[in-house]
This record gives structure tokens, C-alpha cells and sequence, in this order.
């Protein structure tokens, strides 16, 4: 077993430095960009092209897919993926968050999981790895087609055709990195402003059954995230007294609504297995037992003052600046009626996290484009808008190659080294703080991979406690063990980081960071 290890693991580094040559040839291609943008040209010219814009948008997005192993929170995998998991017999009810027992959380984003790993199986995939690519990937994709889609509808109310617009929600540093998760906040965005937009293009033209479609999808995007019903509330408002839609097509539109129930019913129905309002067990359970406020609270002003920090000065300042004097000139735009109710209804919870402002995207970079075309350029502010956009470019070339979650990094060669060794176990160092988790990522793991978390390394050593054979693997922090064994030694077969960049801790960035090694018994 040990001969076999060896060659595994050895493959599997080589895999590893390969990836690395491929990660040193994107960032080329990307600084080239970056290089180009900072010469003594107008940055129009850099979008002048739509084919152009549209070939290097999709490359970041296929990009950022195959890179963004994990998830940007939790809840994007654990309240999905591990759902999914569990309805296909594959993982422990006993092991699922507690939402699920208090049958809270809505079922159509882990029934649509559910059937595209099903799909995705006939097809031959079966590394769950590659099951989530595909996931991330055609996320990604779908939020790329609703913002191209508005982008053209938009681009006669902004100067140079909207070239801003498009430039702003590709290559903004965190776009490609948030439109590819598999996340219930980009489902909710992607069905509501996918509905918003059959709307808009519907009323007034007696189109009723395009009308009843909006209704239809504009209301599905409520069984994705329950809170995009605070945009829906402003869209009504706007609906009301901006728009005087006939009476058929209201009665289009709620039909539409009400009919959008039936699969969202049944979606809660086959996750729990009976019927469920689960709406409103999530409302009892965070609002009216105020659960929610268990994972942090923060005062009614945290994303007016965190928003920014979050988003990258100096260019987050410009966005933010951009977006008031955008709202501020555009009072009566439906972008407006979404948004600002959005934002006021959230700040009004108590527990707050910059992710539940994540649907509002794709009005927050219209509303900025609009105000940015209100700017009068002076010299200064010029030359600090075109340094912001060289940080952003830098910062958009790590984010698009840099894992959501390392830890999936090395999942994910335990998982195939594991493939060819059965019956590996692996013994991972405990927390310095003794705490265990609760949840395990079931969807990731082989079955035949045992991960042990003894309350010491050296426990190994006691025959009585564990028994650990050659080719088993050890998982720690410790680049340079000093863990020693009675009748093996160890030989690291996986890191993530690069030795160069171990090599130095700058401000201490190593302290802050969680830095596996892979051991192997030998």
C-alpha cells in the first residue's frame, strides 16, 4: 500500500505543479490587460469592441468557475448541496443544520441540485468536484446572459452606449467571483430581474401571457431567498404609481405569481416529506424567536459604513459616490424602488451580512453608471479613478484564480488520493480551541474516506487509542512537524501555497491564514 501511495502521491503533485504553470499563464493574460489599461489611451477603447467585451467577460466567468473551489458562505453549500446529498440517500439526516429540522429553508434550489447531479451522473460525472464546476459554470453563465440582456436595454439612457455598464459588472474585481456562485442570492437575482426584465418589455402591449410569465418568474425568485420579497413590496409601489398597467394585465401578473407557488410548494414538500409553509417557519424561527440575532447583530447603519469597506477602496468610494448621485437623479426609476426598500428593510434586522445585499448587483451598477455620467472629470479625480481601476484589476486577477475556500483544496486531493488507496484514513489536527465541526461536507467526501480528529497528534502514538498504518495520511497546520512516531516517518505529499510564498510572512499574513500540509505515513 505504501509503494502505491508513493506513486499516487507523487501524481498528484505533479497535477499540482501543473495547475501551477497554468495559474502563472492566466495571470499573465490578465496583467497584460492590466498593463494595457494604464497606458496613455483613453480606457474607452479597451470596451470599444462588443465582441471583444463579451469574449473576455466569458473567459472569466469559465475561469473563475474552475478556480472558486468551496463557498463564499455556508449556506451556499450547506444549505443546497448537502439538502441535495441527503435526498439522494448519501448522507446522514443527523448531520444536516439545524434549519433543516425546523423545515425552514425553501427546496427548490437543493431539488434543482438534486436533478443536475442525478443529470450530471448519467452523463459519467461523478466527482462531486466536477459536479460543482458545472454548477458554478452555469450559474455563472445565466447571471452573465441577465445582466448582457440588460445591459442592451439600458444602453440608450448611458453615454458611449453603456460600454461602462458592461465593463463595470465584468470586470468590477468581485463580479466574476460572485456571479458563479451556486447560491440562493444569485438564484433570487437571476428569477427576479429575469422576470422584471419580460415585464418591462410586456406592459402596455397586450401581451398577457408574457405578462403572466413575469408574474410567474418574478415570484419563483421568492422560493430561492424569502428576503427578495423587500424588492418586490418597492416593485408594487413603483407598479402602482408609475406604471397604470390594465386590469387584464394584473390579473396576468398575479396569476402568474399564484401559479409560481405550485412548484414552490412541492419543491418544500419533497425536501421534508410533508407540507410545509416553510416561509413562515423561517420567519418564527429568526424574526419572532429572533434566532438570527444568535449569529451576530449590528446596528441599523452597518451597510452604509461596511458596503464600501467590503468592495475595495478607492474604487468601492467611486461605485458608492457613483450609486448616491445615480439614485439621487433617478427618483422614479423601478431600479430605485427595488433597491432603496431593499436596503432600508435590512438594515432594519438586526443581524446583518454584506452577502444579503448581493441581489441588488445588478441595480446598484446601473444606478453608479448613471451617476457616473453626471461627473464633471477634473485632472485629480481622473488620475485617481484610473489608479482605483489598476488596484481593481489586480485584485480582480487573485479573486478570479484564488479558491473560495482553500480547505476544498485539499478535499479535494484527499478525495483522489483516496480513490486509489480505499480504506485511507486520515488523521486531522484538532482546532487549537478543542472545537470540533458540526457539519461535514458529505458531498465532497469518498465513502470509503474515515477522517479521524483525535484531541492530540501525538495520541497517535498510543496503540490503545488508534493504529495508524503506512499510507495513511496525516492533515495539519504545521509546515515543519515536529510530531513524531515510533515506527513511521512522514513525507508531505500536498500543500495548496507555494514554497516561495511560505517563505516569507509578511505582517504576519501566515498567522491569519489557514495553511494545511498533507503527511503521508511512511
Amino acid at each position: 500500500m505504501g509503494i502505491s501511495a508513493g506513486k499516487q502521491g507523487a501524481k498528484l503533485l505533479k497535477v499540482s505543479t501543473d495547475n501551477t504553470l497554468v495559474l502563472k499563464l492566466i495571470d499573465g493574460q490578465i496583467c497584460s490587460f492590466i498593463f494595457a489599461a494604464q497606458k496613455n489611451r483613453p480606457l474607452e477603447k479597451l470596451f470599444s469592441k462588443g465582441h471583444v467585451t463579451l469574449g473576455a467577460g466569458l473567459a472569466l466567468i469559465l475561469i473563475t468557475a474552475w478556480f472558486s473551489v468551496g463557498y463564499h458562505h455556508p449556506d451556499e453549500h450547506y444549505q443546497i448541496l448537502e439538502f441535495a446529498k441527503y435526498k439522494l440517500g448519501e448522507s446522514p439526516l443527523a448531520d444536516l443544520p439545524w434549519e433543516y429540522h425546523e423545515k425552514m429553508r425553501p427546496g427548490l434550489q437543493p431539488f434543482l441540485a438534486f436533478a443536475g447531479i442525478k443529470f450530471l451522473r448519467i452523463l459519467g460525472a461523478e466527482d462531486p468536484f466536477l459536479i460543482a464546476f458545472f454548477f458554478r459554470l452555469l450559474t455563472g453563465l445565466l447571471i452573465f446572459w441577465l445582466y448582457w440582456k440588460w445591459s442592451e436595454k439600458l444602453s440608450d439612457t448611458l453615454s458611449n452606449n453603456g460600454k461602462w455598464l458592461k465593463a463595470a459588472w465584468m470586470f468590477f474585481w468581485m463580479m466574476p467571483y460572485l456571479n458563479v456562485r451556486f447560491s440562493s442570492e444569485n438564484l433570487s437575482a437571476f428569477t427576479f430581474f429575469g422576470g422584471l426584465l419580460i415585464l418591462l418589455e410586456s406592459m402596455n402591449k397586450k401581451r398577457y401571457w408574457h405578462v403572466f410569465a413575469a408574474g410567474f418568474v418574478l415570484c419563483l425568485s421568492f422560493f430561492f431567498r424569502y428576503q427578495i420579497a423587500f424588492a418586490a413590496i418597492g416593485l408594487g409601489i413603483w407598479l402602482v404609481y408609475y406604471r397604470k398597467l390594465q386590469a387584464a394585465e394584473w390579473m396576468s401578473l398575479m396569476a402568474g405569481a399564484l401559479v409560481a407557488f405550485l412548484p414552490g410548494l412541492a419543491a418544500d414538500y419533497w425536501l421534508y416529506g410533508s407540507w410545509e409553509v416553510a416561509p413562515y417557519n423561517y420567519f418564527v424561527q429568526n424574526i419572532v424567536e429572533d434566532k438570527a440575532a444568535g449569529f451576530g447583530v449590528s446596528p441599523w447603519w452597518t451597510y452604509f459604513s461596511e458596503f464600501p469597506l467590503s468592495f475595495l477602496p478607492p474604487i468601492s468610494l467611486f461605485l458608492f459616490g457613483f450609486l448616491t448621485i445615480g439614485i439621487l437623479k433617478q427618483p422614479k426609476h423601478v431600479f430605485v424602488w427595488c433597491l432603496v426598500p431593499f436596503v432600508l428593510c435590512h438594515s432594519a434586522i438586526a443581524h446583518k451580512e454584506i452577502r444579503f445585499m448581493f441581489p441588488m448587483l445588478l441595480p446598484m451598477f446601473y444606478l453608479a453608471a448613471y451617476g457616473m455620467d453626471q461627473i464633471k472629470w477634473q485632472r485629480w479625480l481622473r488620475g485617481l479613478f484610473k489608479f482605483s481601476i489598476g488596484i481593481n484589476m489586480l485584485a480582480l486577477t487573485f479573486r478570479c484564480l484564488y479558491p473560495a475556500n482553500d480547505i476544498f483544496t485539499y478535499t479535494r486531493f484527499l478525495r483522489r488520493y483516496a480513490s486509489a488507496n480505499p480504506e485511507t484514513v486520515v488523521y486531522q489536527e484538532p482546532a487549537k480551541n478543542g472545537k470540533k465541526d458540526r457539519l461535514v461536507p458529505h458531498f465532497y467526501q469518498s465513502p470509503w474516506v474515515q477522517i479521524i480528529i483525535p484531541d492530540s497528534l501525538k495520541q497517535l502514538n498510543n496503540k490503545l487509542l488508534y493504529h495508524p498504518e503506512k499510507g495513511d495520511l496525516l492533515l495539519i497546520k504545521d509546515p515543519n512537524t515536529s510530531i513524531t512516531f515510533e515506527s513511521f516517518r512522514l513525507e508531505k505529499v500536498y500543500q495548496w501555497y507555494p514554497d516561495w510564498l511560505l517563505g516569507n510572512n509578511l505582517n504576519g499574513w501566515q498567522d491569519r491564514t489557514r495553511i494545511w500540509n498533507v503527511y503521508r505515513i511512511q
